[in-house]
């Protein structure tokens, strides 16, 4: 599974699509997921927004509203992810990343994107890696990947035990083909839901008409 960071989400809600990004996340098959604090990031974004361009505002709402409705597993604040999130705050080298300095337009998240992408054995997919290598260094992420780019920044950690280019790459194919976790398990989930793709495929297609 892949716990998307918010740079993610926002490159999939622009009115021009990253296309690397559209087309990695249209060929994957894996399970995608959406931690809590992305969608804290993204709805603080679509309030800041409203007074200077309602219309964008209302449109980004819609999205996220449709995006939230779908099959994507969301993954919330529970107390695995909490707790361990409590300890990365105790890591004077990762202070920053959850202490904001005065000249910090928003708080970061990526902590909690990485406490709750750990707490679910899942990789983070980010397009601003530098802060998730750091974290890294103290919290073993299960493997960190760049869809902009196509790179792994952080070998998953099923072939970080094993050497050799051949061995990574066939962990890489296993893992992006992996079949999604029993969804009960996640979130559970009680009316019924039209998949991600639909989203995905409105996306393309109102990028399509502003092009």
């Amino acid at each position: 599974m892949y716990v998307l960071d918010t740079n993610v989400l926002s490159a999939l809600a622009h009115k021009r699509p990253n296309p690397k990004v559209v087309d990695w996340v249209s060929n994957l098959r894996a399970p995608i997921a959406i931690p809590f604090s992305a969608v804290f990031e993204i709805q603080r974004g679509i309030s800041m927004l409203k007074p200077k361009d309602a219309p964008r505002a209302a449109s980004l709402a819609k999205w996220l509203k449709s995006l939230l409705e779908s099959d994507v597993v969301f993954l919330a604040m529970d107390a695995p992810v909490a707790q361990l999130y409590a300890d990365m705050t105790l890591i004077p080298a990762l202070q920053d990343l959850w202490v904001p300095c005065k000249n910090a337009k928003k708080p970061g998240q990526d902590l909690a994107i990485a406490a709750t992408a750990i707490a679910h054995r899942a990789v983070v997919a980010s397009m601003n890696t530098k802060d998730f290598v750091r974290i890294d260094r103290y919290f073993r992420l299960r493997g960190l990947f760049n869809p902009d780019c196509g790179k792994w920044d952080i070998p998953l950690a099923s072939a970080r035990r094993s050497s050799g280019v051949q061995t990574h790459e066939r962990e890489q194919q296993r893992w992006h083909h992996r079949p999604p976790p029993r969804q009960r398990r996640l979130f559970p989930v009680r009316c019924s839901r039209f998949p991600f793709s639909q989203v995905l495929r409105t996306t393309i297609e109102n990028s399509a008409v502003l092009s």
